[in-house]
């Protein structure tokens, strides 16, 4: 697993190859045994890679990997969600690639970067959702990003967030951007460094569809308080705090039923 190290330094299509070929390294065993399971099972995952899960309470930045003898121990915090469970779990299980296991414990490859961070979570999307999973339920056929977004959420167990990057970014399901966004004093903002887009559209389609997301939001939710926040995705529903505005068609909010 040395490759590892080289694989930080990918960008653009080659980082999107490089993190698919990362999590089918470490979904390798579990595949073989459990072809047919879904959504991932992370516990069972986890065995398979030699690593043993333990819970604790309130646990500052929700999990943390340790290499011990024989293998790795995640130690995850009890009050998470089962979708952030499920992301913080697979984050961890991608850390052990920087890792030799030849020794009884493994031993680092490589001191940790803010590079490597990032890489494990693409990664850990990959292996929530990897594509066989994809192509086993027909979403590379939908032609609703709607409907693609709520499968990849119900049947995969995917947190909105990663769902999106998922749909948006990993596989191309459908284009547009998504991100987080916050209700100032001024008005709706999207907050930096929590906004995603698909890697085909341009910086003034990107420009274009958060006005119409900002649009959308000043006129649905003008009467939210300064400090309120939802995430903004593409195929739009209020209720769960999700816009869509597909670039197929006209850039025109539009409300869907609620997504339960």
């Amino acid at each position: 697993m040395s490759a590892a190290v080289s694989w930080l330094e990918s960008r653009g299509d080659e980082r999107r190859a490089v993190a698919e070929e990362a999590a089918a390294i470490l979904l390798r065993e579990y595949r073989h045994r459990f072809p047919s399971l879904l959504p991932i099972d992370v516990r069972k995952l986890a065995t398979s890679l030699g690593v043993r899960i333990h819970t604790v309470p309130r646990l500052p930045g929700d999990a943390r990997l340790f290499p011990v003898p024989g293998g790795f121990t995640v130690v995850i915090s009890g009050e998470l969600s089962s979708a952030r469970y499920r992301t913080a779990i697979a984050h961890e299980l991608a850390h052990t690639l920087f890792y030799r296991t030849s020794a009884k414990v493994p031993t680092r490859l490589a001191s940790h970067t803010a590079a490597e961070e990032h890489f494990c979570f693409d990664v850990a999307r990959r292996l929530l959702a990897p594509r066989w999973h994809i192509k086993a339920l027909g979403l590379e056929r939908l032609k609703d990003p709607a409907e693609v977004f709520v499968r990849l959420i119900r049947l995969l167990k995917l947190s909105r967030p990663v769902a999106a990057r998922v749909m948006l970014d990993d596989y191309r399901l459908a284009s547009g951007i998504a991100g987080r966004w916050s209700r100032l004093p001024s008005g709706w903002s999207p907050e930096p460094g929590r906004q995603y887009s698909s890697p085909d559209i341009k910086a003034e389609v990107r420009r274009r569809l958060r006005k119409v997301a900002r649009d959308y939001l000043e006129g649905e939710l003008a009467n939210k308080a300064p400090g309120a926040s939802i995430s903004v995705l593409f195929e739009a529903n209020r209720d769960a705090a999700f816009v869509v505005v597909p670039l197929s068609r006209e850039l025109v909010a539009r409300s869907e039923p609620q997504w339960t």
